[in-house]
């Protein structure tokens, strides 16, 4: 979900949870909470959300009750069924949210429900029935939810936000609407093709082999053409990323994770991918010679035969269904000790890290000592060979390493460049995606700007946001909602008689180690030159 979205998500949840809460607070009653908008969970009648499918079906074959994506099921519950609308036993000395936001709101869920399901047969129809039917699924999407919807709406308000002149004493946001307008303007970018990042891997590879003829290796250092493509933003091999530890929220820690490769060893997939390949390269070609080539026909043998050694260097780096290990720690040294790293690269990981984290303006002490958390400990073993076995080949292992950094950048560079570029990514996607997708084509210019611009500069994109759009008490008041649920969910340990006493004392120790973790930061309403200092270098490149 969108970040925004998730902060337009507490208005509603605003008035969800203020009428259980209230009551349990004054009368010690255990909460029955009105079925919340969860996307990640839809079926769940706790926490339902409503996200449908246009034709009806499952995914991957999982029945409606385990998909992560809600279908739009045939059983509506039966029409013999009678239920009595409930009465509301609350009086007016009794805390109730009478604003027009809760009326507002509480209209919706009325108009969500159907009544003619039975909700003790089928609690879920019952629920969310009347919504899913009124929900109309245009041609160019895939499913609607409550969370697409707000989305949706929080992405016309961003555009909104970014198309304001109005002049500011942020930095950071003088720098986000500069980056959206020169986004939106097609012409321009037209223009420029793909010339900004071949003068990228000009400047730092010394070219793209695949397609610059004698190209000099010793323009070309792995280090560093790994350090400045990570540093805007392309991950060849592994992404160095720094992240709340998932134990101690308040603490960061490194993570190194593996970049998620091309399936390549599903053959539908490997062939709309290798198209989409050879498409790009056939633009490259074009606009450094000037010479028109016709996809995979019209590209030199020499050429082709260096497109398939990438996918090749792919597919051997794929991995299939490994399980993300993220609470195993260790120390840089430790981590390398324990693989027994063979390859350059790996072998120096803590300079690698330490080079990249002075290249992004990161003034984290980095030793040997430093601790990480490395994610997928197979993927590390199978690149150390791979690396190793280049690293043996010399000149050659190194040509091949710059094809496959090259190609990285070039892909990852695709959607911000010319028209040409964007169609064959728009093709590509739409080929392997679940049908109905929405058409990557039938994008505006600032439809796709608004989710550059916030990928680009997420931070200045929601603070920009939460100073503009958030009441200043929102956070306040889903804080005291949070606070409700907490101590009625505590008292509902105590009283559960399932639990034997030591069950109920580890659980009593869990609740009270919850992180919560709010809406937004602080600094994003309060500190803005926090948020301009580092997007301080943003224009670096």
């Amino acid at each position: 979900m969108h970040p925004i979205a998730a902060i337009q998500f507490f208005e509603t949840l605003r008035f969800v949870g203020i009428l259980t809460v209230a009551k349990a607070a004054i009368h010690h009653e255990p909460a029955t909470f009105t079925p919340i908008i969860n996307k990640d969970n839809p079926h769940q009648t706790h926490a339902a959300s409503v996200h449908v499918l246009k034709d009806n079906r499952t995914l991957n074959g999982k029945a409606p009750f385990f998909t992560d994506t809600k279908i739009r099921t045939s059983n509506r519950g039966s029409n013999n069924a009678t239920v009595s609308p409930q009465t509301s036993s609350y009086t007016k000395n009794e805390r109730v949210c009478d604003t027009a936001t809760c009326r507002e709101i509480g209209a919706k869920i009325l108009m969500s429900i159907n009544v003619s399901a039975d909700p003790c047969e089928d609690f879920y129809t019952y629920a969310c029935g009347q919504w899913i039917d009124s929900q109309e699924i245009f041609d160019t999407e895939k499913a609607v939810s409550q969370f697409y919807l707000m989305e949706k709406l929080a992405k016309q308000v961003n555009k909104e936000l970014l198309k304001n002149s109005s002049r500011s004493a942020s930095s950071s946001e003088v720098k986000l609407k500069q980056l959206y307008k020169q986004c939106s303007n097609e012409d321009q970018t037209n223009e420029l093709r793909a010339r900004p990042v071949l003068d990228f891997l000009d400047l730092h590879m010394g070219g793209w082999p695949l397609v610059t003829a004698n190209w000099n290796s010793s323009r070309f250092s792995v280090f560093r053409a790994l350090v400045n493509s990570l540093a805007v933003g392309t991950v060849s091999f592994f992404n160095i990323s720094i992240k709340a530890d998932l134990e101690d929220p308040q603490t960061s820690i490194i993570y190194l994770e593996a970049r998620k490769m091309h399936d390549i060893y599903d053959v539908v997939y490997r062939e709309h991918y290798l198209n989409f390949f050879y498409n790009v390269t056939a633009l490259v070609i074009w606009e450094l010679n000037f010479t028109e080539v016709d996809g995979l026909l019209g590209i030199a043998s020499n050429v082709h035969s260096g497109m398939e050694d990438i996918v090749i260097l792919e597919k051997e780096l794929y991995q299939r269904k490994t399980a993300h290990v993220y609470f195993t720690k260790t120390t840089l040294a430790t981590f390398g000790e324990a693989h027994q790293f063979k390859s350059w690269l790996l072998k120096n990981m803590t300079s690698y890290i330490k080079a990249y984290c002075a290249e992004v303006g990161l003034t984290e002490q980095i030793d040997d000592n430093t601790t990480v958390i490395a994610a997928n400990p197979k993927f590390w073993q199978v690149l150390d060979n791979i690396l190793d076995e280049l690293d043996k080949q010399g000149e050659q292992g190194l040509k091949r390493l710059a094809n496959y950094i090259g190609w990285r950048v070039i892909e990852a560079s695709v959607d911000h460049l010319s028209k040409k570029y964007r169609q064959k990514l728009a093709g590509f996607v739409q080929a392997v995606s679940v049908k109905g997708q929405k058409n990557r084509n039938n994008l505006t210019a600032e439809e796709r700007c608004v989710d550059v611009v916030a990928n680009a500069m997420p931070l200045a994109m929601g603070a920009l946001y939460v100073r503009e759009v958030v009441p200043n008490d929102l956070k306040t008041q889903v804080t005291a909602i949070v606070d409700g649920v907490e101590a009625e969910f505590k008292l509902l340990l105590a009283s559960s008689s399932w639990m034997d006493a030591s069950t109920q004392e580890a659980a009593q120790r869990k609740l009270a180690r919850m992180q919560k973790i709010i809406a937004y930061p602080q600094f994003m309403a309060s500190n803005i030159s926090l948020i301009d200092a580092e997007y301080e270098s943003a224009n670096r490149y």
